[in-house]
């Protein structure tokens, strides 16, 4: 920024200014008297300040507990934010939206929610450790009649009349399809995928799940099946409803957008953007509306409420966004994203660590499990491809 640009910018802006992250994070003397100086030249500037502060606290509601690594981590983990994500570009609704800077700053920000410490028990025992290990990554595979595809890394499918058209980072390559085939689609842990269907409908399939669908959609309706967790935005089509199907219950929908999580172990749900499905048990029929979460126990009863849909559906966009939410089920977001086997089973040592920020999703398992450990006043070390976490004793600030 140039000191003409500085001299009127609102707390927004001061959050895009990398110096000015420095400067409330580590303070010195050279910035200390660099944004003393702007002040005096623009007496306003101070008000911005004080507003941008009481944003970042939001956050940081101990900011004294961190030590120098920890900040440091985070002013890497800032700036590094800022980088990858001020050209971005994010799919919603059909329609390509630019991330304008000030966002990815705001969100550059909201890696701080790391920084927000949820205490337990003042001591610690040897019970108060969970254990990890690092799983080898299976191929993701994609069949077809008696054609069977497998790939290193994620891709992108578009469904052709006769074709596969599979994308990666490598280029675009076409693949021969079985029109009169079941397909069948295996992202396994440490992977994910994205899949247009033959009727423009669009899929994200997240780690460890797999997706049944037609070559071609019948008359009728338009049926997939699954086992694990996606997000879609169904083309509308009145005359043709969609079917979602998982062991346990059935989505239906015309045209809308929505999240299905259906994996084996884990709690069942659907979570509706936009539009209107119904979900579907034995006995069991629910409307749901914008907003609202669908929860459905194994014996086929649904419950619904009014939630933040970001926090169901961020996974496509690189991050998972957390609220209150018990460790072990962040644990099990990073099992299927990293693939990780922890070992914590309802260990009741843990059952009391909750979570609450953004953790975006990068390669470096050391980034990730870092943030976790400040999220939650934890500890880990990583041997080979073995993960401790063990909880620490909370620190008393000096009065």
């Amino acid at each position: 920024m140039t000191e003409k640009n500085n001299m009127s910018r609102s707390y927004i802006q001061l959050l895009d200014d990398a110096k000015f992250l420095e400067w409330r994070m580590a303070p010195n003397e050279e910035l200390n008297a660099y944004w003393d100086s702007l002040q005096q030249q623009d007496p306003s500037l101070q008000k911005m300040i004080v507003q941008a502060d009481l944003y970042l606290k939001e956050f940081i509601s101990d900011k004294k507990s961190f030590n120098n690594a920890d900040k440091e981590f985070l002013l890497e983990s800032i700036f590094k934010t800022i980088e990858d994500q001020a050209n971005r570009k994010l799919t919603c609704n059909r329609k390509t939206i630019t991330w304008q800077k000030y966002v990815a700053a705001a969100s550059a920000i909201l890696i701080l929610a790391t920084s927000i410490l949820f205490f337990t028990k003042e001591k610690s025992s040897d019970a108060d450790v969970i254990t990890g290990s690092q799983l080898d990554t299976d191929q993701i595979q994609l069949v077809s009649g008696d054609k069977l595809f497998q790939f290193e890394e994620n891709i992108d499918i578009q469904i052709n009349e006769s074709s596969f058209e599979v994308t990666t980072s490598a280029g675009t390559n076409e693949l021969s399809l079985d029109a009169n085939s079941v397909n069948k689609l295996t992202v396994p842990y440490g992977k994910q995928s994205k899949i247009r269907l033959p009727d423009g409908s669009l899929v994200w399939l997240n780690a460890g799940s797999t997706l049944e669908f037609p070559s071609t959609f019948g008359n009728a309706q338009r049926e997939i099946k699954l086992t694990g967790e996606i997000y879609i935005e169904v083309a509308t089509d009145r005359k043709k409803r969609f079917m979602v199907q998982t062991p346990d219950f059935t989505v239906e929908a015309t045209g809308t957008a929505f999240n299905v999580s259906a994996y084996e172990k884990a709690e069942l749900s659907a979570v509706l953007v936009e539009g209107k499905i119904s979900v579907h048990t034995e006995g069991h029929v629910t409307e749901m509306k914008p907003n609202e979460l669908a929860i459905i126990d194994r014996t086929g009863k649904i419950e619904t409420k009014t939630v933040n849909t970001e926090s169901y559906t961020s996974w496509i966009n690189g991050y998972l966004t957390f609220e209150d939410t018990p460790i072990t089920r962040v644990l099990a977001h990073i099992e299927r994203y990293y693939n990780i086997e922890f070992d914590y089973l309802d260990n009741p040592n843990f059952q009391d660590v909750t979570c609450t920020g953004k953790l975006y999703l990068t390669e470096n398992l050391d980034h990730i499990m870092r943030s976790v450990t400040l999220m939650t006043n934890t500890e880990y070390t990583l041997n080979d491809k073995t993960i401790i976490i063990s909880k620490k004793a909370r620190q008393k600030t000096p009065q």
